[in-house]
Order: structure tokens, then sequence, then C-alpha cells
């Protein structure tokens, strides 16, 4: 696997001073469709300059809790959920897998409000919201595979398990 850094925005324009270097993050291997995960970023233009680098993805894994702060005049930290509908249109993402989206003060949008973006943009389709403890299988690319009784569907799935790590001990 390779893991490319990519540029994010952690705040408004002119916000790197305070806030320092952000980054997210290209996945990619051989044989498997190319992820996109966002890190801290508020920034649909940096996501705009890498689609205009490196292509469209089918696969985004966006911070999306529409984090605000008073010191930058609530302006979004992370991606707001419309920001993060946005930003699945940008890149052309089939998959959109939103975290960073609860349990913290600062987040002011959660999970109704991103089903309710993505429904609205109409893509409510691409979004693919995991429950803690949801494990989601890898299909090869160009096979259909079902998701826990949810319909078979031809876009490639990806594995994330993102809480279990005791499980991986052996």
């Amino acid at each position: 696997m390779k893991v490319t850094a990519a540029n994010a925005q952690h705040g408004p324009d002119g916000s790197d001073a305070i806030q320092g270097p952000v980054l997210g993050f290209v996945l990619s291997a051989p044989s498997a469709e190319e992820i996109y995960i966002s890190g801290d970023n508020a920034s649909r233009d940096v996501v705009r300059a890498l689609l205009e680098k490196t292509g469209e993805r089918a696969i985004a894994i966006l911070n999306a809790g529409a984090v605000q702060l008073p010191k930058f005049d609530h302006a979004y930290l992370t991606l707001s959920a419309d920001h993060a509908a946005d930003v699945a249109n940008i890149l052309g993402a089939r998959t959109v897998i939103p975290l960073h989206f609860e349990g913290w003060a600062d987040l002011t949008q959660g999970p109704g409000e991103l089903t309710a973006a993505f429904s609205g943009n109409g893509i409510a389709d691409r979004l693919l919201m995991l429950e803690r403890r949801f494990r989601v299988a890898t299909a090869p690319r160009g096979t259909e595979r079902h998701l826990h009784g949810a319909p078979a569907r031809s876009r490639r799935t990806l594995d994330i398990d993102p809480l279990r790590p005791r499980d991986r001990r052996a």
C-alpha cells in the first residue's frame, strides 16, 4: 500500500499560522480503488486542487463534524455536512464515510445533518454511516458484495474496523 500526504486546511484562509500544518492522505494499492482521507480539512478548494492534480476518488473518508471555535469567528475547522456532500461531488466519490462528527463538544453537526445534506444533494446512496464496531468487508474490484443484509452493490467497499484493535491481537 502507498500512503501519500495530501494538503489540508484546518480552518479559514490564513489560519495555518495558528493551527499549524495539517494533512489528509490518499491511500493506494495495486488493483484497488484509491481512498481519500480528508484529515481535519475544512476547505473545498484544497479538495479541488487535489482533484486537478490526481483525479477522482471512489472512496472518501471525511472528518465532517463542522467544528467551530470563537477564535476563528465560528468558521468551520472541519467539513460541515453540506461541505462534505460538496466534497463527495467534487471527488466523484461513490462511497463517503464520515468520521469525527460525534463525541466532542466542539462538533456542531452530527449524523442527522449529514444524512439531510446528502439527501438534499441527491446523493444519499453514497453515504455510508458506520456504527461503532461495524465492519465493512472488502470485495475485489468489479464484484458485488452484500453488506450485513444490505442490497448487493456494484461498487467496491472498504474494510474498516476502527474500534476493534483488541480483536487484532493474537
